[in-house]
């Protein structure tokens, strides 16, 4: 996982005006944890609630490679929550 601010080369930046999203070298555990750590805090995705926030893949680097999995969301703060709540589910 990694975090990385977006700017206008990607696509939640331009259509939903996301500034960040951890992004995945492929979809796995870690990220379908995220994925429900974000629609327990801000609700699902898919109920008119996409401005907050969006999981999404990208485009394939190249044709043999696997596509990278993005969670963008729009406030920064939503980092240290996400990140706090993996360590304490870490721990159990």
């Amino acid at each position: 996982m990694k975090l990385i601010k977006l700017n206008r080369r990607y696509k939640a930046f331009k259509a939903y005006g996301h500034t960040y999203a951890f992004r995945f070298d492929v979809w796995s555990r870690e990220s379908t944890h995220v994925e429900n750590i974000m629609s327990t805090m801000l609700g699902s995705q898919y109920t008119g609630n996409f401005h907050n926030w969006r999981a999404t893949f990208s485009e394939r680097p190249q044709s043999n490679m696997p596509r990278p999995y993005f969670i963008s969301f729009r406030d920064e703060s939503i980092i240290s929550l996400v990140l706090l709540k993996m360590e304490m589910n870490k721990d159990v």
